[in-house]
């Protein structure tokens, strides 16, 4: 037998690892041999060892060489353990089947010291299950480990993972770091966790979360997470398994405008039917959303979101929220909010639990492209529980447009007990930013556009005290307002574009800034440049001026030239803008290309499709 600390080789012990033998005893007695001789290091070289539930011991730790494969054999031929009791006699009614046991694991341990998973090689969860009914002698998490202390998992890979690629319960001192996940549903979840360190890792969850805090009743009791690092993490929604093989494979093409009917019909195969409805590819960072015990001391830094969802930080269970520092994210084709700051009501928890609290949020340094439309970002408590203290600052946040008016006269409605997610709120009146009962927010250096024209305003506050914006840069077109105010009191504007600088403490019970004044002239006025009227901002200009109105354009031979167009009977809706164009001046054999400006536009037909 090796000394302390030493090398037990699964082969030494009977394992075969040619993919064929269950090889779970062999790998089962050389744990008790490392932990009989005070702890090892328990390694698998190159081979595929099939295995059912693997039974961790202290001090010892599992370590898989270049070309070793630990998969999950199948349940129907090689039962896997069963699920311990619940912790709590009634621990099922607050807590999914999921998060309260471990046993059903590929690998599990409870109560131990001391451990530690490190690679380079995988874990394939081939036969895990992903449903919430997990059928008899199946497994449903990869690694599963409930009251442990002093762990690490680094330098390994999980390939489908079951519903949990890794549960962490009531862990002490817990470092994640330089791991891959590629998985079906949920990758890295840590609940009712302190001290931990989660660094360097790219995980792959489109249809649930990446990487997620909880603090759940899944321990029998309510215990918070705390004293968090996230930090050089990559989250996406890829097809699951294209993230390991690099060809990171999109369902479908968000990039392109899609309608509403086909993102909501659109499947991705029988078990995520409703993945696009519910607000498409998941992924993304998340504090909730089982929230019971709170978190506290959480700082997440330098992370990359790509076809997910955004930064989600819920507290619906009662616990408290506070003291988090968030900076330095991108994002690239998100699905719903880029931010999304829930306070509500759920009350998933043993007896009545009270409201809880959003407090001391710090999110700077987001950059996102390519968003969703529908939701923007989105902050909102519930009546008579405001979340506070809330800091947003050096944010460029890029939407998809096409907001409505309609859209824009839209109040959602509070779902104060619902499940916290943007699509439950329905499309918002706002693009940018929905507040809604918030005391305590600063916006400072935030830069809003839209990819086309959107109606809403990009700023809709209500039951807000104690606004601070400065710096706000934000495309609306004309006539629509940068803000839309609704019981607001203490808000103070500096260096907002289009809004002079003011401060307003009285309450505001209704209004919007700038204050809105409809303008009407018949007169719309062209100037073109050149022999022939033609544009890349949309087709035949001059064929739509053409159908449209009344005009004679002069011909010059070159020479700059204008066209005067009357509209007497306002068919342009009234609205008087001015269109100044400079088009394209083509000739026959010298064709010479302006670029295109346009100011002011008050066509529809003219924008940009």
């Amino acid at each position: 037998m090796p000394p302390p600390g030493g090398i037990f080789d699964v082969r030494a012990f009977g394992a075969r690892g040619d993919g064929q033998t269950l090889d779970t005893d062999a790998i089962h007695v050389a744990i008790a041999a490392a932990h009989a001789a005070g702890g090892g290091t328990v390694h698998f070289s190159a081979g595929t060892y099939r295995s059912v539930s693997i039974r961790l011991q202290s001090r010892i730790t599992l370590s898989f060489g270049p070309g070793a494969v630990l998969e999950a054999a199948p349940y129907a031929q090689h039962p896997f353990d069963p699920p311990e009791p619940e912790s709590a006699p009634d621990a099922e009614n607050f807590s999914s089947f999921g998060h309260s046991h471990c046993r059903n694991s590929l690998i599990s341990g409870i109560d131990l010291d001391d451990i530690a998973i490190v690679g380079p090689g995988r874990i394939f969860g081939k036969s895990l299950v992903r449903d919430r009914q997990v059928p008899p002698n199946a497994g449903n998490k990869a690694i599963a480990l409930k009251h442990c202390r002093n762990v690490l998992l680094r330098d390994f890979s999980i390939l489908q993972g079951g519903h949990f690629a890794i549960l962490a319960s009531g862990l002490d001192n817990l470092t994640i770091d330089n791991v891959m996940v590629d998985t079906q549903r949920d990758g890295i979840d840590i609940d009712c966790c302190q001290n931990v360190r989660v660094s360097n890792c790219s995980v792959n969850s489109p249809f649930d979360d990446g990487i997620c805090l909880k603090s759940s009743c899944a321990l029998g009791y309510p215990r918070p997470t705390e004293n968090v690092t996230i930090t050089n993490c990559l989250v996406s929604g890829y097809e699951r398994g294209t993230l390991i093989d690099g060809t990171r494979t999109r369902k479908v093409d968000f990039a392109k405008p899609m309608p509403a009917s086909t993102i909501c019909s659109t499947t991705f195969g029988p078990q995520e039917s409703t993945l696009l409805h519910r607000g498409g590819p998941t992924g993304r960072i998340k504090l909730g959303t089982e929230s019971a015990g709170g978190f506290k001391n959480i700082a997440i830094s330098n992370c990359v979101f790509d076809y997910c969802r955004g930064l989600a930080l819920e507290a619906v269970d009662g616990g408290v929220l506070e003291d988090v520092s968030i900076t330095n994210l991108t994002m690239r084709e998100i699905q719903n909010s880029p931010i999304f700051i829930r306070l509500g009501h759920r009350a998933r928890g043993p007896g009545q639990p009270p409201v809880g609290a959003i407090r001391r949020v710090n999110i700077s340094s987001v950059v996102a492209s390519n968003v969703d439309p529908r939701f923007g970002c989105l902050l909102t408590g519930i009546p008579g529980h405001c979340i506070e203290d809330v800091t947003l600052s050096n944010l460029r946040i890029d939407y998809r447009g096409g907001g409505t008016t309609e859209d824009a006269a839209r109040e959602p409605e509070e779902h104060e007990a619902g499940y916290p997610e943007p699509y439950q709120f329905g499309i918002m009146p706002a693009y940018g930013f929905f507040i809604r009962h918030v005391r305590g927010i600063t916006l400072h250096n935030v830069i809003l556009s839209t990819a086309t024209r959107d109606l809403r305003p990009p700023f809709v506050l209500h039951d807000v005290t104690h606004a601070n914006f400065g710096q706000i840069t934000a495309g609306r077109p004309e006539q629509t307002p940068l803000f839309a105010l609704k019981q607001v009191s203490s808000l103070m504007l500096q260096n907002c574009a289009g809004v002079s600088d003011q401060r307003l403490e009285k309450p505001i019970e209704r209004a919007t800034l700038p204050a809105i004044e409809a303008v009407s002239s018949p007169r719309l006025r062209v100037f073109a440049i050149g022999d022939s009227i033609s544009m890349h901002y949309g087709p035949a200009l001059e064929q739509l001026l053409a159908s449209r109105f009344d005009y004679d354009r002069k011909r010059n031979d070159g020479t700059d030239g204008n066209a005067e167009i009357d509209d007497p009977t306002g068919a342009n809706g009234g609205d008087s803008r001015m269109v100044l164009a400079y088009l394209r001046l083509r000739r026959e054999r010298n064709p010479i290309n302006t670029d295109i400006l346009l100011l002011n536009c008050g066509l529809h037909d003219l924008r940009s499709d």
